[in-house]
C-alpha cells in the first residue's frame, strides 16, 4: 500500500498558507481613520483623568475596557451605529465579567489560559457573524485576556463591572455625538470610490450576412452556403466520399469513382428556381440565308 509523500512544492504551499505574514502586513488605512482615533482619545481621557484626580489609577484597566468601544461602527449611519455600539459594549462587559469571575475563583494558569482561548474563539465567531467591522475582536480579546490575570475577589467584581459599564456608556455618547453636527450621517455624504473603472459600452453586434458566400467555381447558386433557396440547401447532397474537386478542366465537377447523385429539382430547374436572376439568352448570330428553291428552278 503506497502512501503519498509530500513534495517540496506542496510543502511550500502549506507553509505559505500557515504563514502569519498576511496578518502582520501593513495595509492602506481607511479614509476615515482619524474618526476612530479622535473618538478613542475623547472616550479615554475623561474617565482616566477622573481616576488620576482621585488617586485610583489602578482601576484604569476597567474604564479602558468600556472606553475602547468607541473604536467601532464609525462607517455606519447613526441608527445602525447606535445598535452596533450598544452590542459592542454588552459584548465587552460579558467578556470582562467572565474573565473577572474566573480570575477570582482560581489561580491555575492552565485554567486561565483555557478560558482565555474559549473567550477568544467566541468573540472571533460573533464578530465575524455580525460583521461588526474593524477592529473586530482584537480589542475585545485583548481586554478580556488581560482581566484574566488580575488578582481580585468576588466582592470586587460588581464594582469593576460598574466602572466598565459607565465608561462604555460614555463611549456610546462619544460615538453618537457627530449626529448633533451632521444629522444625516455618513449615509448621505459617502465619499465616492477611488479609481473606479469607467462603465463599459456594449459592443455592437456584427451585421448579418446578406449575400450568400461564394462556393467553388461552377457551383449552382442554390448550392452555395447561405443561399435563399432553403429547400434546395436542405436537399443538396454532400460530396461523395473520396471525391476530389476537378477545377482544372473546362467544366469543373466532383470527380468520384461512384455514380453521381441525382440533382435536386430546384437545382436542375436553373438559377431562377433558387432565387437568382436568370441569365439572359445569348443573341442569335445571323447565318447564311437559306437557299431559295424558286431561284434554282428555270424560268
Amino acid at each position: 500500500m503506497s502512501s503519498a509523500t509530500p513534495t517540496p512544492a506542496r510543502s511550500g504551499r502549506l507553509l505559505r498558507q500557515l504563514s502569519p505574514a498576511g496578518a502582520l502586513r501593513l495595509r492602506r488605512p481607511s479614509d476615515i481613520w482619524f474618526k476612530p482615533a479622535l473618538s478613542s482619545v475623547v472616550a479615554v481621557a475623561p474617565p482616566n483623568l477622573t481616576l488620576l484626580a482621585l488617586g485610583r489609577l489602578d482601576l484604569a484597566m476597567y474604564t479602558m475596557a468600556g472606553s475602547l468601544c468607541a473604536l467601532y461602527a464609525h462607517n455606519r449611519p447613526y441608527a445602525a451605529r447606535a445598535r452596533a455600539l450598544a452590542w459592542v459594549v454588552l459584548g465587552m462587559l460579558a467578556g470582562v465579567a467572565v474573565a473577572l469571575v474566573t480570575a477570582s475563583l482560581t489561580d491555575d494558569a492552565a485554567v486561565l489560559v483555557a478560558v482565555g482561548a474559549l473567550l477568544a474563539a467566541a468573540q472571533k465567531a460573533l464578530c465575524d457573524a455580525t460583521r461588526v467591522g474593524p477592529p473586530g475582536n482584537v480589542v475585545l480579546t485583548f481586554i478580556s485576556s488581560a482581566c484574566l490575570f488580575v488578582p481580585q475577589t468576588l466582592g470586587q467584581v460588581p464594582g469593576h463591572l460598574a466602572l466598565a459599564a459607565a465608561a462604555g456608556a460614555w463611549a456610546w455618547l462619544v460615538g453618537m455625538a457627530p449626529g448633533l453636527v451632521r444629522p444625516h450621517g455618513p449615509s448621505a455624504a459617502r465619499p465616492p470610490a477611488r479609481c473606479s473603472p469607467p462603465p463599459r459600452t456594449p459592443r455592437p453586434a456584427a451585421p448579418a450576412r446578406a449575400t450568400p458566400r461564394p462556393g467553388p467555381p461552377g457551383t449552382p447558386p442554390c448550392r452555395r452556403p447561405g443561399s435563399p433557396c432553403s429547400p434546395c440547401r436542405r436537399q443538396a447532397p454532400a460530396p461523395p466520399p473520396g471525391a476530389r474537386w476537378n477545377g482544372s478542366s473546362s467544366a469543373p465537377r466532383w470527380r468520384s469513382p461512384h455514380p453521381p447523385t441525382p440533382t435536386p429539382a430546384c437545382c436542375a430547374a436553373g438559377p431562377a428556381a433558387c432565387g437568382a436572376p436568370a441569365a439572359s439568352p445569348a443573341p442569335a448570330t445571323p447565318g447564311p440565308p437559306p437557299p431559295n428553291s424558286s431561284a434554282s428552278r428555270p424560268s
